[in-house]
């Protein structure tokens, strides 16, 4: 059964691919994805569908929507505190933890010793 339910998700993937390849709009922003540093065929194919139907004038229209933007918390004794905007898509929101999650445990370690993942994932974020 296992192995069944595996077949059929590699065939929704290839349906997916082909889809995409089929129009050329949706693959050239799935190229543009993937020439992100860290964004491979399974977050494209998630910022695809995300983004499909979304037409921003800027960057940081996208950003915004994507809950990228840095926000400002200051509350009693916290003052200037820069934490990620909690508006946009949540499967987005938990794709993209998701990635900066596996960022910490796989290519550097020590810095989720130091820092949590919303923190990284802010800083990657700005460095854009």
């Amino acid at each position: 059964m296992i192995a069944a339910l595996k077949a059929e998700i590699e065939k929704l993937k290839r349906d997916i691919d082909e889809h995409i390849d089929r129009f050329p709009e949706l693959k050239e922003n799935r190229h543009l994805f993937e020439s992100i540093k860290g964004i491979g065929p399974v977050m494209s194919r998630e910022l695809l569908y995300l983004f499909a139907k979304k037409h921003f004038k800027n960057a940081k229209q996208a950003a915004a929507y994507a809950g990228l933007i840095p926000r400002l918390r200051e509350s009693g004794t916290f003052k200037g505190r820069t934490t990620l905007s909690k508006i946009g898509p949540a499967r987005l929101s938990a794709a993209y933890t998701e990635a900066s999650g596996l960022i910490c445990q796989t290519v550097a370690p020590f810095i989720s010793n130091k820092f949590s993942t919303k923190t990284i994932l802010l800083s990657l974020s700005l460095s854009r």
